[in-house]
């Protein structure tokens, strides 16, 4: 008998709902993803999941409802106003995406087949503060929310909110896998109803097509954060940059696909820190360099800012990449050295289908449930 397919609710940026996508697939399952980004983010899909795009399901309609809940930068002149308007609106949003699943998420393949999907294995969260009328429901993304929220120094009162609303929505969950280097791995806490995993990021082969000179990656935010304060820094230095094929057109580079993190001609990346661009760099042994963080920033890069040089992985840039190159060969050395850590915690490096596989056993058909 067909399983049913995984619905997923990600967060602001690529990352998110690739990270999901990726979880669902690996266990053998559709995937329903809420349309964000139009063509941009369908054809990211279709780049990272080539073969299977009969399985990847975009819905327009998910994406609308849960598009208030996202971080942008044409919207948003930082991260505190954001917080204050979305605390407003999550109630109204909540009650809405339980009508949909009630009534059904309209829903269309990568491969152009439309469909109304009605009922899910399991829902997995990927960094969006909504409880889901369906169950079970597991939590898969960079830090356990409410702790991070907690650990926001000069907490906003909305950002007080959002860590008493993930407090309430954690315990919902049927299980939170969160990887070893995530948001709040400078703490070298530990929590017992976390299942820490290994990189959420697999390691790239050499590309055919590779690079013909030695180079250097800038990777933009999904939000539009801080585009021009990375062009500055990319047009401080003599090496070249290239950047990804999601970028936006102000970003005049050569367009790579994500393979390039295989090639050895490239000496490292330069993010706002993200932990997508993050687990890529470090599973394939490329120094990142990051922008400083300013309070603006949302917490979660903060944390991971924080993260990435405590584990000495990536560097901070302020006025050029210099400070990258000159830490280049440290950042690759701590990066095998954290990679030999996971290896012998977890016996693997493939945090996706290590995630996919313990999910394995909780299959069940679930039905959303009327409010």
């Amino acid at each position: 008998m067909p399983r049913l397919p995984v619905l997923v609710l990600p967060s602001h940026g690529h990352a998110p709902y690739l990270l999901g996508a990726a979880v669902a697939l690996g266990g053998g399952h559709a995937v329903c993803l809420p349309e964000f980004y139009g063509a941009t983010q369908r054809g990211i899909l279709r780049e990272e999941f080539r073969g299977r795009e009969h399985l990847v399901w975009t819905s327009s309609e998910l994406g609308r409802i849960l598009e208030p809940l996202l971080f942008d930068a044409r919207r948003h002149s930082s991260f505190q106003e954001f917080a204050a308007a979305m605390v407003q609106r999550v109630d109204g949003i909540e009650r809405d995406l339980a009508e949909l699943l009630r009534c059904g998420v309209p829903a269309t393949s990568l491969t152009g087949e439309h469909r109304l999907l009605k009922r899910f294995e399991y829902v997995l969260n990927c960094g969006l503060p909504l409880a889901a009328d369906v169950a079970p429901v597991y939590f898969v993304f960079a830090a356990k929310m409410s702790e991070l929220y907690r650990c926001t120094q000069g907490a906003h009162p909305g950002l007080v909110t959002l860590e008493t609303r993930w407090r309430a929505i954690e315990g919902t969950f049927s299980g939170l896998f969160v990887p070893r280097l995530n948001s709040l791995s400078y703490t070298q806490s530990e929590d017992a109803g976390v299942t820490f995993t290994p990189p959420f990021a697999t390691p790239m082969p050499i590309p055919r097509a590779g690079l013909d000179r030695p180079s250097l990656l800038l990777v933009a935010s999904g939000t539009g954060w801080r585009l021009e304060e990375m062009l500055r820094l990319a047009r401080s230095g003599d090496l070249p940059f290239v950047t990804l094929p999601s970028a936006p057109p102000c970003l005049q580079f050569p367009r790579v696909s994500a393979g390039i993190y295989g090639d050895r001609q490239l000496l490292g990346v330069v993010a706002r820190c993200g932990l997508g661009a993050v687990w890529r760099a470090v599973v394939n042994e490329k120094p990142l360099g990051t922008l400083v963080a300013g309070e603006d920033e949302d917490p979660e890069i903060q944390h991971n800012i924080r993260s990435v040089v405590a584990l000495g992985v990536g560097v901070l840039l302020s006025e050029s990449i210099q400070p990258l190159l000159d830490g280049a060969a440290r950042c690759r050395e701590a990066a095998r050295r954290f990679l030999a850590d996971c290896d012998r915690e977890f016996g693997t490096l493939g945090g996706l289908a290590f995630v996919a596989s313990r999910l394995a056993g909780s299959r069940r058909r679930v039905v959303a449930r009327p409010v």
